[in-house]
């Protein structure tokens, strides 16, 4: 068994994070003042700590989070879930796993079923029980049929928070259940493994079945063969409770099948390494999140697991970050207790990541390949805060795939009026293979598109792929192919492809072949397969498409776009600061709506712009008959604003560095910007960039072995607000000039020694 080292968490991209949590037992012992205390305020200070201090992809909670399975004591855990957990951490439900513990199951009902299949149990060698119950729950008849679908009926209060909490983890009649998700490029496999079904008294032990059938079922393809995939199973109990012939049929093809084993019960946190030849078992158990009648013994606890993963996608190492609630502070703390040499609360475990079956399985050979894929989410999310409607465009998506066998979905709309955040919220809800085009950050190639999507067409049907060929930024050739590949699959599976690309008219043209498409799209698609592209309207983008085709456009002034509009508005008026707004001005929540709707003309990033300000009080002078009409007013007040608050800085300090910001083509550094405009104190460039910041992207890049804080202005309209002749004319400054005068020291400063962007 290999034990905890003390390590630092590695800085690599090829890693899983995941916040590991287990034992809620809601409903259960424990004053309300208790769990409040343990679980309220303190709790919340600890999961945005876990969020400043690290990116959690997952989290999986492996059991109990009722306590005697009725389906009153699930409010509770689902408030504390998705309010407490996810939202702080910026996760939707579909990144959220739950199995049962024998804490959500009714035991106090179906005692005759129950006594019924224990006896069947404890008569049946460990092969036949499972064959039993898989006959059952592949949906053929057996003998104790009925017995057993009273006996699962227990979990009927576990199933009915599950389908309203996250209704992926529902097995529906089976055991187990098996999904995939990406995560930062690398294909996870979660198999949610039922231990708890036939538990019934407090004299469980060894008399709890997992079944191998329902275990192989969860761990391999529909044909039998193993994932490929980082494979993660929770389970509530660990194997040792399991009968003791079920446990020997199921812990070697534990060993084969998964790499990680996550689990909660003994309500203690551990972490082990089980070696054999030829096999490697990695169990990781989670503490207990309440519990006090034994909280001095059991120390209520949480584990953040940082899975690291080779070129193969297999595990290399876990990062244990093991977290505790202390009484003596009153507070959740790093738990240094738990292991030898544990330094604030972190060890490490190494892993092999060889298992007997992996010789078989498919999946990303190469870190070139991996590497290529974008982790969109912070950007996705940025997009898809408070999003509200778009249910025409998403209806008139609809109804083109419906009668297209395959096709582009082109929509167009002038800037500002959501066209990203449709692609956005596309991309969240369906997981759609995906790529953002943003110009200001210098992602608008051939090659960053090709081999972005390219490589998550690979990641997500496992193809066999080393590398790309050299040329694939000059044609569209390796893109062609894949969908060519993909496309029998996708028909024996009765599914679709759906590639989302956002920001068409972004897209550098140079070196474009002619008669090509933008990024070198395929003028063909084959069956079941769809591409939703956006653009803005009445830009010349290069197409030439052969395939099915609508190009719909969102109008600013169209009854739906007013009608999303008010809905957005309407639910920013929550907001108590908004609310302050209205009362001091006199206005009703209806007056408010509609001035800002007519103020906005349809365009929701005046509104992304202005409702902050307002809740910041720069307006608190101005009714809102006086705010800025439209965009580009918006743009010109602020530039107003910020010339009157002190003349002499304005020309001094802030004109210069938004020149700068204007002037280049990328993201640049405050270093940069200082060599720009000869300012030589940075603080004065930061207090400037804090000044604009609601209308700048800060990006850190790897940067002469550390990182590096880049600025780049947010939206494009107001770079091309700052760089319009007429705006340039009223500050004074030839930008023309500028640009002329320092285009070596932008280009010097954006570029390494060798010449390659390290963006």
């Amino acid at each position: 068994m290999t034990k905890p080292v003390n390590c630092d968490i590695p800085e690599e991209e090829h890693r899983v994070v995941i916040l590991h949590l287990s034992d809620l037992h809601s409903g259960g012992r424990g004053a309300p003042w208790e769990r409040e205390k343990i679980l309220g305020n303190s709790w919340s200070e600890c999961v945005a700590r876990i969020g400043s201090e690290t990116r959690v992809d997952l989290v999986c909670f492996t059991g109990d989070a009722a306590y005697s399975g009725n389906a009153a004591e699930y409010g509770f855990a689902g408030e504390f879930l998705r309010k407490r957990v996810l939202d702080p951490l910026g996760l939707e439900a579909s990144r959220f796993f739950v199995v049962p513990g024998n804490h959500d199951i009714c035991r106090d009902v179906e005692w005759d079923s129950w006594s019924r299949m224990r006896d069947v149990a404890r008569k049946t060698d460990a092969r036949s029980f499972s064959r039993l119950i898989e006959s059952y729950t592949g949906g053929n008849a057996l003998p104790e049929a009925e017995h057993l679908k009273r006996l699962l009926k227990r979990r009927d209060g576990y199933r009915g928070w599950v389908a309203e909490m996250c209704p992926q983890c529902d097995p529906k009649d089976r055991l187990a259940y098996h999904l995939t998700v990406m995560v930062r490029g690398i294909t996870v496999h979660i198999m949610g493994l039922d231990t708890a079904w036939l538990s019934g008294d407090e004299n469980d032990h060894e008399q709890l079945w997992l079944t191998e059938d329902q275990l192989m079922y969860a761990s391999t393809t529909g044909d039998g063969k193993p994932l490929s995939g980082l494979r993660i199973a929770l389970m509530h109990h660990p194997l040792a409770e399991l009968h003791a012939g079920d446990r020997k049929r199921c812990s070697s093809k534990m060993a084969d099948q998964i790499d990680l084993t996550l689990r909660g019960h003994l309500h203690e946190s551990m972490a082990a390494v089980t070696r054999e030849p030829g096999r490697e078992s990695v169990e990781l158990a989670a503490g207990c999140l309440f519990e006090t009648k034994d909280g001095e013994d059991y120390r209520n606890g949480a584990q953040v697991l940082t899975v690291t993963v080779n070129d193969e996608g297999r595990p290399s190492r876990v990062d244990i970050w093991s977290l505790a609630w202390s009484y003596e502070s009153g507070e959740w703390v790093d738990d240094n207790g738990r292991y030898r040499g544990s330094r604030h609360g972190r060890v490490s475990l190494p892993v092999s990541g060889e298992s007997a079956s992996w010789k078989s399985s498919r999946g990303l050979k190469s870190k070139t390949v991996r590497d290529s894929i974008r982790d969109d989410r912070s950007f996705i999310e940025e997009w898809t805060r408070d999003f509200v409607g778009r249910e025409f465009v998403f209806e008139r998506l609809r109804s083109f795939m419906a009668a297209h066998r395959s096709g582009y979905f082109i929509v167009q709309s002038d800037p500002g009026i959501g066209k990203t955040a449709f692609a956005a919220q596309c991309v969240k809800k369906n997981d759609f293979i995906h790529h953002f085009n943003c110009r200001a950050e210098m992602i608008n190639s051939a090659e960053l598109f090709l081999k972005n999507v390219c490589a998550q067409i690979i990641s997500r049907y496992n193809l066999d792929c080393a590398e790309f060929p050299d040329d694939i930024g000059r044609s569209g050739e390796t893109l062609k192919s894949l969908l060519n590949h993909v496309a029998p699959m996708l028909a024996a599976e009765g599914k679709v492809l759906v590639l989302v690309v956002d920001g068409l008219d972004e897209v550098d043209l140079a070196g474009l072949n002619v008669g090509e498409n933008v990024l070198y799209l395929p003028k063909l698609l084959p069956e079941r397969t769809y591409i939703v592209a956006t653009m803005r309207a009445r830009a010349q983008v290069p197409l030439n498409i052969a395939s099915d085709l609508e190009i719909y456009e969102i109008e600013h002034n169209s009854r739906e776009n007013e009608q999303d509009i008010r809905m957005y508005l309407e639910q920013r008026l929550k907001s108590p600061k908004i609310q302050t707004y209205l009362r001091s001005h006199g206005l009703t929540e209806k007056d408010f709506v509609s001035e800002l709707t007519v103020k906005s003309a349809g365009n929701f990033i005046y509104l992304r712009y202005i409702l902050p300000q307002i809740e910041a009080g720069v307006y608190s002078n101005s009714d809102a008959s006086s705010l800025p009409q439209g965009l580009e007013s918006y743009y010109r007040d602020h530039w107003r604003l910020m010339q009157g608050r002190d003349e002499a800085l304005w020309w001094k300090y802030r004109l210069p560095v938004i020149v700068a910001l204007a002037s280049a083509e990328k993201p640049i550094s405050v270093d940069l910007i200082s060599r720009f405009t000869g300012i030589a104190e940075r603080a004065r460039i930061q207090a400037v960039i804090e000044e604009w910041k609601q209308f700048l992207r800060q990006i850190k890049v790897s940067y002469e072995g550390g990182t590096q804080n880049r600025y780049a202005v947010y939206h494009w309209s107001f770079h091309e607000f700052l760089r319009g002749l007429e705006v340039m004319k009223e500050a004074r400054v030839d930008l023309q000039a500028a640009d002329r005068s320092n285009i070596a020291s932008l280009a010097e400063g954006l570029f390494d020694a060798d010449g390659s962007s390290d963006q």
